[in-house]
């Protein structure tokens, strides 16, 4: 198996500081994180958190953050327009934010996930 092509979510370590976490990852060989979207693991308040200190640790550990899983959107469905206007700025600074990391991907919710609402959250 090529072992470079998968990755390891941290969502199992999720109540361990990040940087253990990434040195259990990096011990295990792999070389791709599935970045768990919660706290202390990662956040887009950046009260809460510091991106610059995410890469730093992962160039530390030689390790690659391959997706963050927020699973922003769930509030795209919602019937506040002031809702739905934050969860849109939220998921497009999770864009921003991946494509700093040189992540490939981002974790999603469509709205309440429920299937007669992608109608109303596509446009």
């Amino acid at each position: 198996m090529d072992v470079s092509r998968v990755s390891a979510c941290t969502y199992d370590l999720r109540k361990k500081e990040l940087e253990y976490t990434l040195h259990v990852i990096a011990g295990s060989d792999f070389k791709k994180v599935d970045l768990w979207g919660g706290m202390p693991h990662f956040s887009i308040n950046e009260s809460e958190y510091d991106v610059d200190r995410l890469i730093e640790l992962t160039d530390t550990y030689g390790l690659q953050i391959a997706n963050i899983g927020t699973y922003c959107g769930r509030k795209f469905s919602s019937d506040s327009d002031d809702e739905v206007k934050q969860e849109i700025k939220d998921t497009k600074k999770t864009i921003d934010i991946a494509h700093r990391l040189g992540s490939r991907s981002i974790r999603i919710v469509p709205g309440s996930g429920e299937r007669e609402v992608i109608d109303t959250i596509v446009p």
